[in-house]
């Protein structure tokens, strides 16, 4: 979504603050020392800090793009913000699979995963840590839902499940929402993390497998940590664990590993 609205330049917007632009030279110094660190030892904690200062050093209009969302003026260089939400359910395995900021061991468990507390990093912008993955979802949804009620520019909401449907169609309205025009507006051909063809994404998400990847055991597990009211304000209902099997048909088990797999095998270009 943010790749398409880039490619539409009567929707570009500056914001920054002085504390920002005095910061980002000696940050941008700093950070290039430790991409040289990084490339000569594989990795480095040093960097993904600087990433932290870089990110906490804007305003929150400019922040990153996951970070608790929380209102003050800076928005108002925008002219407005579309806030995209995600099924719980489809998003816990999502993550599992590939655990964007993971903070300690990976944990390769998928039950396990779902009842452990997760600790943020700075650019999150919140608590140190919340109850679970789960509850990640739920605090960053439920701020984003107050955000859109004290916010003073236009706010809509676009889940990712439609959006992915149909691109173009969605975002489109979406910006009509806003009341900003949609001319030009196409859909990306791949993913811009994965390089993934974008009807093989359209294909595998509108199958729903997650519906054959969770147990009953597991989505018990998940609505423990949810919040009934923020997930049926996003339009998403609690979903029955007795929909949903003990143990998963040997199928399932196998083309869930395949995911994991290929997810795990093919990282994105990007955080």
């Amino acid at each position: 979504m943010i790749g398409m609205i880039e490619a539409l330049p009567h929707l570009s917007a500056s914001y920054t603050t002085p504390a920002a632009r005095g910061a980002r030279h000696v940050l941008n110094l700093m950070k290039a020392a430790a991409d040289v660190e990084a490339r000569s030892q594989g990795g480095s904690e040093v960097q993904s800090a600087f990433r932290d200062a870089k990110s906490l050093a804007r305003p929150r209009a400019a922040c990153w793009k996951h970070a608790y969302m929380q209102w003050d003026d800076s928005f108002f260089a925008l002219a407005g913000v579309i806030i995209s939400q995600r099924n719980p359910y489809s998003w816990v395995l999502a993550m599992f699979s590939r655990p964007y900021h993971h903070v300690g061991a990976r944990i390769k468990d998928l039950d396990t995963f779902i009842s452990t507390p997760w600790l943020t990093i700075p650019r999150e912008r919140m608590a140190l840590a919340v109850a679970s993955p789960v509850a990640l979802w739920v605090e960053k949804l439920a701020a984003a839902q107050r955000f859109a009620k004290q916010a003073e520019i236009p706010v809509t909401f676009l889940a990712f499940e439609p959006f992915l449907a149909d691109p173009v169609a969605r975002l489109g309205a979406a910006l009509s929402e806003l009341g900003q025009s949609a001319a030009g507006l196409v859909a990306l051909a791949q993913s811009t993390k994965t390089e993934e063809p974008l009807e093989k994404v359209q294909a595998r998400h509108a199958a729903e497998p997650w519906r054959k990847w969770l147990t009953s055991a597991q989505v018990a597990a998940i609505n423990a940590h949810l919040d009934p009211e923020v997930a049926e304000a996003a339009g998403y209902a609690l979903e029955n664990p007795a929909n949903f099997p003990d143990v998963l048909a040997d199928a399932d088990a196998r083309t869930l590993q395949d995911y994991l797999t290929h997810r795990q095998a093919n990282k994105p270009h990007r955080a």
